[in-house]
């Protein structure tokens, strides 16, 4: 994979990553395949990486996002992967697909990241425009002021519009959004059951779209996607090396029988 990606790394081209995020269950699924029903009519290829969470215990993931995608366009790429329990909502794999895409067609990406919680908040590290959902039935709109996602999130979505409680929860959040960002985010409210809604986080993602290959700051946005993508690969790199160095002086049976100080032993490695 690596000689791979060594070998197609001077192909790449231009690309626009969209990264959805949010809590476990507020409709990012059903959102996506509102959304590239409308890009499938702009763009030719698009290509969307759906991140499922896997079992602490077995390791395996149910990959199942994908079932609630109705599209069968045969234009539209649609890839599962499991998070192989990284802890930031994310594939490990995720920054070398993306660079994958970079080297096809595929011009435009949808990357769905697992459930998240407030310290998760990798995808902006890989892209270049973020959503985040958030749903009235999950919690107090205040508390998700707290913590990264607010920080992340070029565009808040309230899901879930045709709930009652939806407007209240959609009112106060962007009220509190133009007290303590100034009204710098923007905050829509959707029904993706319905269709409420969609058209303008739509045209508000093209609209963002544009601006970002029109000015400075797509080529903003990559410089950090490059750096991430690059101090991501040589720390697992290095840290795979590492602990099969390790593994094969023998040291572990040591660490494990506490004959080892693991702290001093980790400045020696790195020293």
């Amino acid at each position: 994979g690596f000689t791979l990606l060594k070998e197609i790394y001077p192909l790449k081209k231009d690309i626009f990553v969209l990264g959805i995020t949010g809590p476990l269950g507020v409709g990012k699924s059903t959102f996506i395949d509102k959304i590239i029903e409308k890009m499938a009519d702009d763009f030719d290829k698009i290509g969307v990486l759906l991140c499922d969470p896997s079992s602490p215990l077995s390791g395996g993931a149910f990959l199942g996002d994908r079932l609630r995608l109705k599209t069968k366009n045969e234009n539209i790429f649609i890839r599962s992967m499991a998070t192989r329990n990284f802890p930031y909502g994310i594939s490990p794999s995720l920054p070398f697909i993306i660079d994958l895409f970079s080297a096809s067609p595929y011009r435009n990406i949808i990357v769905e990241t697992a459930g998240i919680g407030q310290g998760d908040v990798s995808i902006k590290n890989f892209s270049h425009l973020t959503l985040v959902l958030l749903s009235p039935l999950l919690g107090d709109e205040i508390q998700f002021l707290k913590g990264g996602l607010m920080e992340i999130g070029d565009i808040l979505i309230v899901t879930k519009g045709d709930y009652d409680i939806a407007e209240p929860f959609y009112k106060t959040l962007k009220s509190s959004i133009s007290i303590f960002y100034n009204d710098l985010i923007p905050v829509y409210m959707i029904s993706s059951s319905n269709g409420f809604g969609i058209d303008d986080v739509y045209n508000e993602i093209m609209k963002r779209r544009l601006d970002l290959f029109s000015s400075n700051k797509y080529l903003e946005r990559e410089k950090i996607r490059r750096l991430e993508t690059f101090k991501y690969l040589l720390r697992e790199l290095y840290t795979k090396k590492m602990i099969e160095k390790i593994e094969k002086e023998g040291d572990f049976k040591e660490i494990e029988d506490g004959k080892v100080n693991i702290y001093q032993k980790i400045l020696d490695i790195i020293s």
